[in-house]
């Protein structure tokens, strides 16, 4: 198993509102130890959020970073494809959102096909509609193209966990019914630890279990089961010590991925800092899978 992280890792800083050029956090994030990371593509439909793949020479950018990317030894394992979020459910009548969504979500397929990235990870569509049924109907025709797009690029879509009870893909039958109606071959499962400890709790690590064979990507972060607070491992309540052999149990041996949010709250002296710590409760975290840590 090896440890991955989101580029988002370093994407925000303290005391601004300006994001950090992917170019720049790739490499930092190598140096202090992310050999393989997870490309962060949500910002593709906030235009305002000065991400250089929204402009239009967005393709020459993809080439540019996947040159020093090859340069350096970077490995590009996953991807995070743009999402509807907290009030950009999916309604028809948000036709100009909708247009940039579709947009930005073949831009985001589109870049990982060039950067060779086998997974993309997405939320479900979470529309209005109240039966599990109407829910994997409309899923097939939302993400239905895009998942055909995905394959023929050799790209799995993952579909995350969501946290909230009421929300369509919270629970691991609807992500087990949505999977088989895509098809394993192209759809599989990333199980989010953060989401999980909020609509999970104490019993995540049986929820873990209930997916065995059918994780394919993770999200690492920590919470204290009241907000999704993006922390690093170890820094909130999550129960690592029974996670992470269950994780081992629903025979996962993917990448160990970030998905934290720290760094936006740390000085800038200590980002590279707070990315190091990262790393290394990776390494703690890999010890609890192979069941050698104390």
């Amino acid at each position: 198993m090896e440890i991955g992280t989101m580029t988002s890792l370093l994407y925000s800083s303290r005391g601004t509102t300006k994001k950090t050029g992917i170019m720049e956090a790739m490499t930092r994030l190598y140096r202090v130890g992310f050999v393989h990371q997870d490309m962060h593509l949500c910002g593709l439909i906030h235009l305002d959020h000065e991400c250089s793949f929204s402009k239009d020479n967005w393709r020459d950018e993809v080439w540019e970073l996947k040159k020093e990317a090859k340069r350096l030894g970077v490995h590009f394992h996953q991807a995070h494809l743009p999402y509807y979020y907290v009030g950009r459910v999916y309604r028809q009548e948000n036709r100009e959102f909708n247009e940039l969504f579709d947009r930005m979500l073949r831009r985001g397929i589109e870049i990982c096909g060039m950067l060779e990235i086998p997974c993309a990870v997405v939320h479900l569509f979470n529309s209005e509609v109240e039966e599990t049924e109407e829910h994997i109907k409309e899923n097939l025709i939302r993400y239905g193209e895009y998942v055909e797009l995905a394959a023929q690029r050799g790209i799995r879509i993952a579909i995350e966990n969501m946290y909230s009870p009421e929300r369509f893909g919270s629970g691991v039958e609807d992500l087990a019914a949505m999977m088989d109606a895509f098809g394993e071959d192209k759809v599989g499962i990333c199980w989010d630890f953060g989401h999980a400890q909020l609509r999970y709790g104490a019993e995540q690590a049986d929820a873990i279990k209930k997916l065995k064979g059918r994780i394919c990507a993770v999200h690492i972060h920590d919470n204290f089961g009241e907000t999704d607070q993006h922390l690093p491992p170890f820094m909130g309540t999550i129960a690592w010590e029974k996670v992470m052999p269950a994780l081992r149990e629903a025979e996962f041996d993917g990448y160990l991925n970030y998905e934290t949010s720290a760094n936006r709250r740390v000085p800038e002296a200590l980002r590279d800092e707070m990315a190091r710590y990262c790393f290394r409760a990776g390494e703690h975290l890999i010890r609890m899978y192979e069941g050698k840590s104390e």
